[in-house]
């Protein structure tokens, strides 16, 4: 759906396991403004398949949603899953900023599991590097490894499609800037709810303090659904997205996933508890993301499983500008679009 024309605009693309979502974003009177929006399925995600064709069917697809929502500009930022990067916070003794690299490098070899000449290496800093430290002193980072074979993957894809990438990040890192404040002191969680996998991240002044992913995801639900009640895929999906954690009529649909979304949950708290157990603070919001957001009752389920944490569904679109007679439909669909909103503004913030 187009909404403005546009001549510096960004757009962000999230490339699911089965979904592809697009937004672009330009800057109107100076703050960001949705230019257009839009999404398309495909058959298989660009990071799961090791099929050499991967890369042209996925190109084409992109080019097709960015024609169908007539997308003004050639200039994307994409995002590598959570499942794809290695990430860890790790702590240096101070040195200075121009020994900051080698240190910084020396310390994740002790980490990353695989060769560092194999992957791109990236951090961000816990808390602002102090350029006047001392000996003695402790330095906080969070450090990320993709695969370089990955890395290519993705931009030889935009590539193709006819975009030119401007950054690749780390899907996390596009939630917290879509999702949150960076002024807020106290920690915020964000579980992102993917079709995949999910992603459990502590954010705090807008910096990614701890973040962990797992395997389990929608898809995973669709599946035990589809299985136990002998339907198929797509009608196991009508139902989950129908009844989700009511189970009208006894359909078998809460007794079926809850064990996955447990599973979910266990992992969350864990990653909570290891986010408290290192920096000595609690998380008491919660903000849910993803497709599965919208599932009837899920909100409320989790609500009763972290029951001393606030959960909030997400609402990406307070970021950005747009016509008042889109709010109902972007409250609505804004859960599966916060990875693409929050790329499209890395240039903004």
């Amino acid at each position: 759906m187009k909404l403005f024309g546009s001549r510096k605009s960004y757009v962000g693309i999230d490339i699911g396991s089965a979904q592809i979502k697009m937004v672009e974003v330009e800057e109107r009177g100076g703050h960001p403004a949705l230019v257009t929006y839009g999404l398309a399925a495909i058959a298989n995600g660009l990071y799961q398949s090791a099929r050499s064709e991967i890369i042209d069917e996925t190109a084409a697809a992109l080019k097709n949603l960015s024609h169908a929502i007539h997308v003004g500009s050639t200039h994307a930022i994409t995002a590598l899953p959570g499942l794809a990067v290695f990430s860890s916070l790790i702590e240096i003794p101070w040195v200075p900023e121009k020994q900051l690299a080698s240190a910084i490098r020396w310390e994740a070899e002790q980490y990353v599991p695989t060769s560092l000449d194999e992957v791109v290496l990236d951090w961000s800093f816990t808390i602002p590097y102090n350029p006047r430290g001392k000996k003695g002193d402790m330095v906080s980072v969070l450090v990320t490894a993709a695969p370089k074979e990955l890395v290519a993957k993705y931009l030889t894809t935009l590539e193709r499609a006819e975009f030119t990438p401007v950054a690749l990040e780390v899907e996390p890192a596009a939630l917290a800037r879509a999702l949150t404040n960076p002024g807020r002191v106290t920690p915020i969680a964000l579980l992102d709810l993917g079709a995949s996998s999910s992603d459990i991240t502590v954010v705090e002044q807008g910096t990614l303090r701890v973040n962990r992913s797992i395997p389990v995801g929608a898809q995973v639900l669709v599946n035990g659904v589809a299985k136990t009640l002998g339907i198929d895929a797509a009608r196991a999906e009508s139902l989950l997205k129908r009844e989700g954690m009511r189970d009208g009529e006894g359909s078998g649909v809460v007794s079926t996933i809850k064990g996955s979304l447990d599973q979910i949950l266990k992992e969350t708290r864990l990653t909570l508890d290891l986010y408290f157990n290192r920096f000595h603070r609690e998380v008491k919001e919660m903000i849910i993301t993803g497709g599965m957001t919208g599932m009837p009752g899920l909100v409320e389920y989790i609500g009763t499983i972290l029951n001393d944490i606030e959960i909030v569904p997400a609402d990406p679109w307070r970021a950005v500008s747009f016509p008042p007679e889109l709010a109902s439909v972007l409250t609505s669909i804004g859960p599966n679009y916060a990875v693409a909103l929050g790329l499209a503004l890395r240039e903004f913030v």
